[in-house]
């Protein structure tokens, strides 16, 4: 069962989408090495399959099937993959909260942890480009918090969760 967020999390959240505002995420071009991972995403939407680069060594199916599926109505556009690439983030971040939360954290405390997490120079980086590093980081964080909450609870349908999320993080990245 979700929480509603607290304050201090919605502080944390907002804080970040200025942030993010600031930097900016317009343009029709790749950041780093994104142009690799969107090469698939093109790929499925031209009905050519999963047509990988050699230069890919990540598992890159969830992440191929994510960003297709976004850019499914539109067509293919670097922004909308950035646009997943902040959702999976701001995903992330809540899922950590959560985690701590129900760990018995302060909300205070869980903000202020979220707040590092969210503003941590490498994750606040890997928020822009259609990497694989942050949605494999923010599924594997969801899994977790599925997955105490399911044992905290005793809740199969957490459990559940938490396998289905690990198994789509194993599918962008594999480690």
């Amino acid at each position: 069962m979700l929480r509603r967020p607290s304050l201090p999390l919605l502080a944390v959240l907002g804080a970040w989408a200025t942030a993010v505002a600031l930097v900016g995420i317009h343009g029709e071009f790749p950041l780093n090495d994104d142009w690799a991972y969107g090469h698939v995403v093109r790929s499925l939407l031209d009905g050519k399959g999963f047509d990988f680069l050699p230069w890919t060594g990540a598992t890159l199916v969830a992440q191929a099937v994510y960003g297709s599926l976004l850019c499914a109505a539109t067509g293919f556009s670097w922004e909308t993959l950035r646009w997943g690439s902040m959702l999976l983030s701001v995903a992330g971040v809540v899922a950590f909260h959560a985690l701590l939360r129900g760990l018995g954290t302060p909300p205070r405390q869980a903000a202020w942890s979220a707040a590092a997490l969210a503003f941590c120079p490498l994750w606040f980086h890997l928020a822009f480009p259609f990497l694989t590093d942050l949605p494999f980081a923010s599924l594997a964080v969801m899994a977790t918090a599925a997955t105490a909450a399911g044992i905290r609870r005793d809740a199969r349908g957490h459990l559940l969760v938490g396998s289905l999320l690990a198994a789509a993080a194993f599918l962008v990245r594999q480690h």
